[in-house]
């Protein structure tokens, strides 16, 4: 039986989607990696460290949260930040947000409050991080002299 040119196109046009898609995949596996596990230089002054929220259970941090949160308290009292913001809304149903639990937790732990920032709106890391932005314009740089 003769193939049909169209059948063999299609399937090399298919092949070669796949490829690209695996490709791209590898690539931000490996950047996404790479960005996470690297620590900022020791001299390196930043404004804030931001803190994405993740799950939380009634008020307390999830598994990912917790380390999230260790990660930025560890970060904050090598004085590497002047504030701590933290971000993520609730559920329907929730009490808390994550924003809320993440503030608790970080000011049991030392963390005066009025160096914590809050974005409680996000649902979502690209919301989130759209939002953070116009949430600094209008706070930390406006606050940076403070």
């Amino acid at each position: 039986m003769k193939r049909l040119p169209f059948v063999r196109s299609v399937g090399v046009i298919a092949t070669a989607v796949v490829v690209v898609m695996a490709a791209y995949f590898c690539i931000v596996f490996v950047q996404v990696v790479r960005i996470g596990s690297s620590e900022p230089a020791g001299n390196m002054k930043i404004d804030a460290i931001v803190v994405m929220g993740a799950a939380q259970y009634d008020g307390r941090p999830s598994a990912l949260l917790q380390e999230r949160l260790e990660r930025a308290l560890a970060m904050w009292n090598e004085g590497g930040a002047r504030w701590i913001a933290v971000t993520g809304g609730k559920k329907a149903g929730d009490r808390f947000t994550e924003a809320g639990t993440s503030a608790a937790w970080l000011a049991k732990r030392g963390v005066p409050e009025s160096r914590i920032l809050f974005e409680e709106t996000g649902r979502s890391t690209w919301n989130r991080c759209r939002t953070c932005r116009r949430f600094f314009a209008r706070t930390v740089w406006s606050l940076h002299s403070s």
